[in-house]
């Protein structure tokens, strides 16, 4: 994802005013960002680097460093220590974490534990206002428990409602009767070829097979909501967290015998990744049952989203690891010779000289601010994790129309003029407004997402009052609950003003 560095609007009125819009051309010039935690050999923050000890590379091509920025935070005990310290020194780099708390793949032990030492985290190293948390449980989906805030009362009574709740076990191989077998061999330790001579496999064979199928089949709906996770980050500026609890979530693939369950994995572990860089999101990943349950897969999501995992049993050093990693780091920016090409591109970066170890995301996908807001709404609470921002939007549904399967509803969304930035075209002012309304189940799932640009015409010599309206016809099935997630995105300003409502017909 880039960040918009400059901006040049231009505007050529095409035909007499209403008969046709102006055209409208912005023209961004971005820069790629990548935060990189420099560490030393004891996981020691290592301060004090500047630009010129860096290079960065872009698919093997050295790319010229033209912004840089230093973000350090000296370590602190206790919140006594705390307050002598300077809040978050730039809005760009605030801190925006999401805490998902696995109940599948952890026992409640192990998990009540941990979020024992991570309510002691917040009590006594986090102030409150320097940063936002929220909070997920993830079972088959990701559930939005607290929307970001920072507000330590709340963030305590989210994390006691985990507590309460069920949490189903999803097994995996490491806890499976099979585990104790080595890769690639059944029980009689006869060697197991699952691919190209299944009718000679022994009973035990078939039995792993069978079980590696199911684990895979078992984790492909928790992949699934993690990957929505970092997409509700896409639109979301600041330094972007995912702080996950979880145990082990993917079977280990590293010399499974059956190919296409390994490949298979494969793919879901890079789904995560490249989603994840999209969203310019670092995953921070807590393995409260420790490195034997580890889980190769989420060692390379952490490493290569410039995260970290950390499977030890001591989840109060893990934490300790996760503030000092995401609050001290080296802010690079450079601006690639190619256009936004929607290709998913690799990042290098080096230290020029020393041994050190650099935790960074192992690239990005170029595509406009636009796409990455829709990647945003069709995430189940996109909406929820956006910032609030200068344009506020109401909604007003008008009489259902029946048609064959469902209603036919008019949803007019309603913004105030004087928030949206126009420019002078020819005798009118003009702003270009992008609408967005999707939709969602009563399960969390998109089911359609629509976009319009629309121009809001001010005749000169007006004012520029009122309000801007649009209306949107949705269809929908007669007696379900959906919820309609409405956003409005200034083009000239590039604010995003967003809404939602649960609605029933």
């Amino acid at each position: 994802m880039r960040r918009p560095q400059t901006l040049f609007v231009v505007s050529l009125l095409a035909a007499p005013l209403f008969a046709q819009a102006p055209v409208i051309e912005k023209i961004d010039v971005s820069v790629v960002n990548v935060d990189v935690t420099v560490t030393d050999r004891a996981g020691n923050p290592v301060r004090g680097l500047t630009r010129d000890d860096f290079e960065v590379l872009e698919d093997g091509r050295p790319q010229p460093i033209t912004n840089f920025y230093v973000v350090e935070h000296a370590p602190a005990a206790n919140i006594a220590a705390l307050s002598t310290m300077s809040p978050e020194p730039d809005e760009r780099f605030r801190r925006r974490v999401l805490v998902i708390v696995d109940n599948l793949s952890t026992t409640r032990y192990e998990r009540d534990q941990a979020l024992a030492r991570l309510e002691e985290f917040i009590s006594d190293r986090f102030r409150g206002g320097e940063y936002d948390w929220s909070i997920a449980a993830l079972d088959t989906h990701v559930r939005m428990l607290l929307p970001p805030t920072s507000d330590k009362q709340a963030i305590h009574a989210a994390l006691a409602e985990i507590r309460k709740g069920r949490t189903p076990r999803l097994q995996l191989a490491a806890e499976s009767e099979t585990a104790v077998v080595p890769i690639g061999r059944d029980a009689t330790g006869a060697a197991c070829d699952t691919i190209t001579k299944p009718q000679t496999q022994t009973p035990g064979c078939f039995a792993m097979d069978a079980n590696a199928r199911e684990q895979t089949m078992a984790s492909s709906s928790p992949i699934r909501a993690i990957v929505e996770a970092t997409r509700a980050f896409a639109a979301t500026s600041g330094k972007k967290i995912i702080l996950l609890l979880t145990g082990q979530l993917l079977p280990v693939d590293w010399g499974m015998p059956n190919l296409e369950l390994a490949k298979q994995i494969a793919l879901m572990r890079n789904s995560v990744i490249r989603e994840a860089n999209a969203s310019n999101v670092n995953l921070y990943i807590i393995n409260p049952e420790g490195i034997a349950a580890g889980d190769p897969s989420m060692y390379w999501i952490a490493r290569e989203t410039g995260g970290r995992l950390m499977p030890g049993n001591n989840v109060e050093a893990s934490l300790r690891t996760f503030d000092d990693g995401s609050s001290n780091f080296y802010s690079i920016g450079y601006r690639p010779a190619h256009p936004e090409d929607g290709a998913y591109h690799r990042i290098k970066v080096r230290v020029k000289k020393g041994h050190y170890a650099l935790h960074y995301r192992d690239g990005y996908s170029s595509v406009p601010d636009n796409v990455q807001l829709e990647r945003t709404l069709q995430s189940a609470f996109g909406a929820s994790m956006m910032p609030s921002s200068g344009i506020p939007v109401s909604l007003v549904f008008e009489q259902p129309r029946d048609t064959k399967g469902g209603v036919l509803v008019d949803v007019k969304t309603i913004v105030p003029a004087d928030r949206l930035q126009f420019i002078q075209a020819g005798e009118a002012s003009v702003a270009r407004v992008d609408i967005y309304v999707s939709i969602f189940d009563e399960d969390g799932h998109n089911i359609s997402l629509t976009r319009l640009t629309r121009d809001a015409n001010i005749p000169k010599g007006e004012a520029q009052a009122g309000t801007f309206a649009e209306t949107t016809a949705v269809r929908l099935a007669k007696g379900k609950q959906y919820r309609v997630v409405v956003a409005v995105r200034d083009q000239l300003g590039d604010s995003v003003g967003v809404t939602q409502q649960l609605v029933r017909f």
